[in-house]
């Protein structure tokens, strides 16, 4: 349970706002605040959108389960993962795992790894060369005008993103496909697949605001994208207008519904 401050006002009781906590409001006054509260209107507008389907991503089957021996189990000695989502119970949580199951943990995750991308080491730096060779006002440029700290780290991790889906075949055909990128933030993912696949359709979606220098940037290039502003268990699909194909006037009846494309989800950093 998270813990918010409460302000006093000329003897009136403040609270955060249950629908933004960015700011606060007098508690005898919260049902009226809730109706005219900018955050309310936001969130009524994002739930018209066609492509917004409340939790239809969260899934349907049980929670799973901790074991009893598991850290955060009933017989943990350590922490609970659910006592708190910071990043400092996450990283008390892994503390506590102790080091024999912390390294089985990540022994597990590189195995993953290997088996769905391969064990052959990135294809990181054929890919950088591209990458800033490209003409125009793409990666390398707006990276090299930017002259942002840690910006090298994200272009090599953005390359070596771009390099496995070039090793799998998934920049072929790219006219034919979306690639829908969750937890875009910046965008700078998505204009790097943009780059190294050109003509292909965009979706960036992220639930917060940010600045867009990617998207200006996919202005210039003329290149065909759309940003959602959408958390990913509210994002419905068909209701995105650069992944469907075809013409049906969908559920009206009076024409077919419109089949999706081939689209590729990708992501570079998910949190929340």
């Amino acid at each position: 349970m998270i813990a918010f401050p409460v302000f006093f006002d000329f003897g009136r009781k403040r609270i955060p706002c249950p629908l933004d906590p960015q700011h606060t409001v007098v508690e005898s006054e919260l049902a009226l605040h809730i109706k005219r509260c900018p955050a309310h209107r936001k969130q009524e507008e994002a739930e018209a959108k066609a492509y917004y389907r409340k939790a239809c991503n969260t899934g349907s089957g049980p929670e799973v389960q901790l074991d009893e021996a598991a850290p955060g189990g009933p017989d943990a000695q350590g922490p609970d993962p659910k006592a708190g989502k910071s990043a400092a119970a996450r990283l008390a949580h892994a503390c506590g795992m102790g080091q024999a199951r912390f390294l089985e943990l990540a022994a597990r995750v590189v195995a993953a790894c290997e088996q769905v991308c391969g064990a052959d080491e990135d294809p990181v730096e054929e890919l950088l060369e591209e990458l800033e060779a490209l003409p125009g006002e793409g990666v390398a440029s707006e990276r090299s005008a930017s002259n942002r700290p840690f910006s090298a780290k994200h272009a090599r991790q953005q390359a070596s993103i771009v390099g496995h889906l070039r090793r799998l075949g998934l920049l072929e055909e790219a006219q034919e496909r979306a690639y829908v990128e969750f937890g875009a933030g910046k965008g700078y993912l998505g204009l790097a697949v943009r780059e190294a696949a050109p003509g292909a359709a965009l979706v960036l979606i992220d639930r917060g605001t940010f600045t867009l220098p990617a998207d200006r940037v996919l202005r210039k290039m003329k290149a065909r994208f759309e940003r959602l502003r959408v958390d990913i268990a509210d994002f419905e699909p068909r209701g995105a207008p650069l992944l469907l194909q075809g013409s049906g006037l969908g559920s009206s009846g009076k024409g077919p519904e419109p089949s999706l494309r081939p689209w590729i989800a990708l992501g570079k950093h998910l949190c929340g």
